[in-house]
Formats: structure tokens, C-alpha cells, sequence
């Protein structure tokens, strides 16, 4: 039956690198986005975390329980497959947004700051989120400058240039910022205690039970649970169904596929159960999503 939990077969039974199962895409990308035609909101989801920087206008920031009004200066964060959307307030508008590959701040280590926990403003509540301090908006602008300037070139010193200017905007919003708690504090080497269950996720089409990942991973259900939601903000069991949602999603726009067979191919027991789990997360049914995309400018603030 579709939608049944199955074991995830691993070539030579190895820990995927996750870095070899987004083949083509970069650790680290910039965009500089001009937004002209005013929309109706529409969430999107993806693996990748996401910070942006408004340069002009106004946006609303949406999440699922959260919405923020941002200006010149002000940032958004959003975690792996955090459900968001934006609205724009004012035209033009313009913003630079990274997208991240999680394992980029869960890996990063610096020994002059062993414990500094990169991935905090991203697991942390949407309303709990940093905020750039009116003084440190016109240097964040500064350093997206550069960041533009570099865009138009490729090649491994301007990856370079992207990672160590992000991080910098990263320091800078940071600096009067006092992190929520955090249940477990991560250490460097923490990540690869459960790469194996976010290989198995990102390898998968079908739902990954906590207990086969926590199995892959040697750990008992609770403590995989409790590490995963620690470093990557978010329960297993909600990240594996906000992948097959997202690449769902992916399909609709990139085929003319039924909406039934886009539910089979992913894992869902029906169209029904696709739609149902799709409005609470986008926000709109996928015929909806689909409508709107196939409309929507081709810029898009992520």
C-alpha cells in the first residue's frame, strides 16, 4: 500500500553525505531580488535555512504561527523546512536572501568561540528571532554590497566570498542577541550523530519512522528525538513530512501531473491526505499552488 513505512536501502549500507544527495546545488547561495507585482501570500518550504536582508521597501514576514512587518536593514531568519511565506507592502522592493545548507553553522567551528551555537537564530521561535539594531543596519547594507558585487562571477574563491560575508552579517546581527535556552547545547562533532537519518530523509519518498532513523543513527527513540529537534529546530517526524510536502510541491510546478499521482509518488495515502496536510503548511490546497506559481513572477523572496 502507498504510504507504508519501509527500510531506506543506503548504498554499501554507508552515511550519506548530504552534500552528495543535493548534488548541483551550493552550500551556500545569494540572491538579489527585485520584487515589482504584489501578490496574495503564499508559504513556502525548504530544506535550506534562509536569512535575508532587506535593502528597500517593506514586507510582511509570515510563519506559522508568527507574522513580523520588516524595513531597510531588518533580516528574517527561517529554519529547515519551516513553513513561511511574505507579503509585499510597498513596490519596488528589494532584498538579498541566502539560502544555507544546514550542515554549514550545525559543522561550523571556530576555536577562538568553541561553544558559539550558529544554528540558534534559526532554531529559536520565529518571535525570538534577532533583529538588527538600528546601528548595525547601514554595515549589514555595506557588507551586502560586496555580496552583489560578487554575484555576477562564479568559482571557488567567490563561494568563499559568500560564506565569510554571511557569517559576518551573522555576527553583526547577533551582537545584543541573547539566545532562548536550548534543551541540549550542541558540540562540533554533534551533526554526524544523526547524518544518517537526514540522508535517509532526503533518499526517501516514502514517511521514515523516528525508530528506524533513531535504529540507523545506534541511539534510543528519546535521545535521537531530543538531539535531532535540538540541532536542527524541528521533530524528526515533521521534517521528514515537510520534505516529501516540499518536493511535492516541486512536482506540481514542474509537471502537469494529477494531483492524485503527485500524492502516491510521495507518500500520501491520497489526494485528500496531500491536500490536507498541504493547506496547513502552504496555506492553499496544491491546485491553488499551483495556480498562483503558474501566474506568480518568476522572483521569488523564498
Amino acid at each position: 500500500m502507498r504510504g507504508e513505512e519501509h527500510e531506506v536501502a543506503l548504498p554499501d549500507g554507508s552515511i550519506p553525505l548530504v552534500y552528495d544527495l543535493i548534488r548541483g546545488k551550493e552550500a551556500i547561495t545569494a540572491h538579489h531580488n527585485t520584487y515589482v507585482i504584489k501578490q496574495p501570500p503564499v508559504y513556502d518550504m525548504h530544506y535550506a535555512l534562509e536569512f535575508g536582508l532587506l535593502l528597500s521597501g517593506r514586507m510582511r514576514r509570515l510563519s506559522e504561527d508568527w507574522e513580523g512587518i520588516i524595513g531597510p536593514g531588518q533580516v528574517w531568519f527561517q529554519g529547515a523546512w519551516e513553513p513561511h511565506g511574505y507579503e509585499l507592502l510597498t513596490l519596488p522592493t528589494q532584498a538579498l536572501v541566502f539560502g544555507v545548507v544546514p550542515q554549514v553553522l550545525v559543522t561550523a567551528n571556530a576555536e577562538e568561540a568553541p561553544d558559539y551555537d550558529w544554528m540558534a537564530p534559526f532554531a529559536a521561535p520565529p518571535e525570538k528571532r534577532p533583529q538588527a539594531a538600528p546601528r548595525t543596519q547601514r554595515e549589514l547594507q555595506s557588507i551586502a554590497s560586496k555580496v552583489i558585487a560578487r554575484l555576477p562571477a562564479n568559482g571557488p574563491q567567490v563561494q568563499l566570498w559568500k560564506r565569510f560575508l554571511f557569517l559576518e552579517m551573522q555576527l553583526l546581527v547577533r551582537e545584543d542577541w541573547t539566545p532562548p535556552p536550548r534543551v541540549y547545547t550542541p558540540v562540533p562533532d554533534s551533526y554526524s550523530r544523526i547524518d544518517r537519518a537526514v540522508g535517509m530523509v532526503l533518499a526517501s519518498r516514502r514517511p521514515v519512522s523516528v525508530e528506524q532513523a533513531a535504529k540507523a543513527c545506534g541511539m534510543s527513540r528519546n535521545a535521537f528525538n531530543r538531539l535531532f529537534a535540538a540541532l536542527m529546530g524541528i521533530t524528526f517526524a515533521k521534517y521528514c513530512l515537510r520534505h516529501r510536502l516540499s518536493a511535492g510541491a516541486g512536482q506540481l510546478l514542474s509537471t502537469d501531473d494529477p494531483i492524485k499521482a503527485i500524492a502516491a509518488d510521495w507518500g500520501f495515502t491520497s489526494a485528500s491526505h496531500l491536500n490536507q496536510c498541504f493547506r496547513k503548511h502552504y496555506g492553499c490546497s496544491p491546485g491553488e499552488y499551483r495556480r498562483h506559481h503558474q501566474s506568480a513572477s518568476p522572483n521569488s523572496a523564498g
